[in-house]
């Protein structure tokens, strides 16, 4: 599926694995350069709505420019009462587009 953030074009796809030489479970990634998120597929809804959201999160954070080094507790609250509302609408439809 794909989607706009700010005029860039994302995507998202399901994928089966994640090759982490870390031995750290990966749910999801975004991958800034591509414009790409990737959820490994075989979570539950809810974990699989979680995991969406929190990359999607990350997507927007990007493609408003916004880097880690800018984010303090208030920051966090003002980019949630601006994008809050696209970020789960986002989620959903991404979910959604699961479905059929």
């Amino acid at each position: 599926m794909k989607f706009i953030i700010n005029n860039l074009e994302w995507s998202v796809s399901f994928v089966i694995s994640f090759d982490d030489a870390s031995g750290t479970e990966t749910l999801g990634e975004t991958h800034y350069k591509d414009l790409e998120i990737l959820i490994l597929q075989n979570l539950d809804y809810q974990m699989r709505r979680r995991t969406v959201m929190h990359e999607v999160t990350h997507a927007f954070l990007f493609s408003y420019g916004l880097d880690s080094a800018d984010y303090d507790e208030e920051f966090v609250c003002r980019f949630m009462e601006s994008h809050a509302e696209q970020i789960i609408k986002t989620t959903d439809a991404i979910l959604n587009s699961l479905r059929g």
